[in-house]
């Protein structure tokens, strides 16, 4: 794997940059002014302590793949999505791209070419899946189900999961239940011929 490494402009800082890879114990194929090539992807963990450590040398990495970037969003969203404290004290821009350690737009770009939705419509859809869960799977109204998915209140709650699956979230569960139903009462029958 290549990665660029932004304002390598001196012999020194292959330097740098090799000291922070062996510290951090990343096997590299080759060093040079403004790249290196790595056997693997390193883990985020590493990959944000070494971002960190050449960032007080003021170089800056840029991982070419597009892939890791969008591994890295949706790792960030699922962590902020299953921490409700965090998506109280901080918005999920600014939390996607401190976790990243990228600008929002030019991730919230870089995810839409790559997977056709934007990182907040992602992070919904992903919260309406979950819903769908707490809807079927358990009793709760849907103000709890607001409640506990961090919805202002029950309105944007359904709002929300109307755009999504084109329903409202009473109307979902019937249709789901019948068609449970349905589904059980074809199996019987399979079984009993």
């Amino acid at each position: 794997m290549k990665i660029t490494i932004k304002n390598m402009n001196c012999p020194a800082n292959i330097l740098f940059v090799r000291m922070e890879l062996e510290r951090l114990s990343i096997p590299y194929k080759s060093l040079e002014m403004g790249s290196a090539e790595l056997y693997y992807v390193p883990a985020q963990t590493i990959r944000k302590e070494l971002s960190k450590a050449l960032s007080t040398y003021g170089l800056k990495i840029v991982y070419n793949d597009r892939s890791i970037i969008i591994q890295d969003i949706k790792s960030a969203i699922f962590h902020y999505e299953d921490n409700t404290d965090i998506e109280k004290r901080i918005d999920l821009p600014s939390y996607v791209a401190e976790a990243v350690n990228y600008p929002f737009p030019e991730l919230n770009k870089i995810f839409l070419n790559e997977t056709g939705s934007s990182i907040e419509k992602y992070f919904q859809s992903k919260k309406i899946e979950r819903a769908i869960i707490l809807l079927m799977r358990y009793n709760l109204t849907l103000n709890e189900i607001s409640i506990q998915l961090n919805y202002n209140n029950v309105e944007e709650f359904i709002q929300n999961f109307r755009i999504i699956t084109g329903m409202m979230p009473d109307r979902y569960k019937q249709l789901r239940n019948k068609q449970n139903i349905f589904a059980k009462r074809i199996g019987q029958k399979a079984v009993l011929q």
